[in-house]
């Protein structure tokens, strides 16, 4: 049994989830859950939990916000060659079909540049958005970095 089956079994119907029917703010909904899972349920429901995951995700997207901060200065105003990578790999998550990463170069990152590397990744899954978009300007200040290192050596729309 995995962890999250140990916690409850539950399964939502098709139809699980209707309308309130006397405040609109709520909703109704059925669950069938193992008569001994009960108790497990309404511990759950009752303690916050939920909120507290929230609340701690919240903090870590901040600090994967930060690292992404971090990651653009790197690759718009440093030389060396994990800049350089860095900058790629952005540029990939920004526009994939033009700029494409080589992920096998991030073995040889120290610990400090893989983990922002990966704070990024884990800002742009989680929140589903491209790393340009949490950024004004952010379309051009990845095109910069694109022309800085010189992804973009075709032109758009051409396909070699």
């Amino acid at each position: 049994m995995s962890a999250a089956e140990e916690i409850v079994r539950a399964e939502l119907k098709p139809d699980a989830i209707e309308e309130h029917e006397y405040d609109p703010s709520m909703v109704k909904v059925t669950v069938d859950v193992e008569r001994g899972q009960v108790g497990k349920l309404m511990a759950f429901m009752n303690d916050n939990s939920w909120e507290k995951a929230q609340a701690i995700r919240s903090e870590e997207l901040k600090v994967c916000a930060k690292s992404l901060e971090w990651c653009v200065n790197i690759a718009i105003n440093e030389h060396y060659s994990t800049a350089e990578a860095i900058a790629r790999f952005l540029a990939s998550l920004y526009n994939g079909h033009r700029v494409q990463a080589d992920v096998s170069r991030i073995s040889n990152f120290d610990h400090e540049h893989f983990q922002h590397l990966m704070n990024v990744l884990r800002l742009c899954f989680e929140t589903h958005r491209e790393p340009h978009t949490f950024f004004k300007d952010g379309n051009a200040i990845f095109e910069r970095i694109i022309e800085r290192f010189g992804f973009d050596k075709k032109k758009r729309g051409s396909r070699s």
